[in-house]
């Protein structure tokens, strides 16, 4: 299971975590294969020079649907890890879809409700 301590700690230097494991394989996979579905995420995706002379591919959204990315913003696991880590309540912000070559990252941002 996940170091609490060391969630704490990261989070409040750094702001973010990185939270191996939180997904099993058959999630991820799933996940993959929502994004790359004809019609899904990556369909909608633009292009963005990284930078770094490659090209990334971005995809943003701001409210969670009903399909495989609007449950990881909805789950037990992550909605509960998200209220731990910010002290209370949480609604879903944004999502942001990143592709690159070889790369895919997917940042589900949070906000304290202040209801």
């Amino acid at each position: 299971h996940f170091r609490r301590r060391t969630l704490q700690r990261d989070f409040a230097r750094d702001g973010y975590v990185i939270v191996r494991g939180l997904l099993t394989a058959e999630e991820v996979a799933r996940v993959n294969a929502s994004c790359s579905a004809e019609g899904g995420v990556a369909s909608h995706a633009y292009g963005r020079d990284d930078g770094l002379g490659r090209r990334t591919r971005l995809s943003l959204w701001n409210h969670p649907g009903n399909d495989v990315l609007g449950a990881l913003a909805r789950i037990p696991r992550t909605r509960g890890l998200m209220e731990w880590l910010l002290g209370g309540e949480v609604y879903h912000y944004h999502s942001k879809l990143m592709m690159r070559k070889g790369c895919v990252e997917i940042i589900v941002a949070v906000a304290r409700s202040h209801s």
